[in-house]
């Protein structure tokens, strides 16, 4: 799409920063590496949404820019609900998630840790009323 083509261009430095790694031959952009986190089948959509995305974003400043595309990547590269994880990466996760310091929630602001009381956890489990 031409377009998306302008689009890469003028921000073509972004996205070996953002782990991806392109190469444009013509009218032809091939994407040859991906983010780590991220799947090949989530890849292309991914590229076209941070193609939109630096379109829209385009007079943004730099680093806020560039943080909201992280957080794109993120979003699709996170576990979600229902997918089958072995218990070496939920342990892996675990121990990265307790090694950062001042994180407690998702880009988008969901809590990534809650705390109960064992009183509250026996109220829920109808211990005690």
């Amino acid at each position: 799409h031409p377009s998306e083509l302008a689009i890469y261009e003028l921000n073509k430095e972004e996205f070996p920063q953002l782990g991806f790694e392109c190469s444009l031959d013509g009218d032809v952009l091939s994407v040859t590496a991906i983010p780590t986190d991220v799947s090949w089948s989530d890849a292309e959509p991914l590229f076209i949404e941070l193609l939109s995305q630096m379109d829209e974003l385009k007079m943004s400043v730099m680093s806020e820019k560039k943080e909201r595309l992280l957080y794109t990547i993120s979003c699709k590269a996170a576990i979600k609900a229902n997918m089958k994880v072995s218990d070496l990466e939920m342990q892996t996760l675990v121990r990265k998630v307790f090694a950062l310091e001042n994180i407690n929630t998702c880009p988008h602001g969901r809590p990534i840790v809650i705390s109960m009381t064992k009183k509250q956890i026996e109220k829920d489990f109808k211990r005690i009323v």
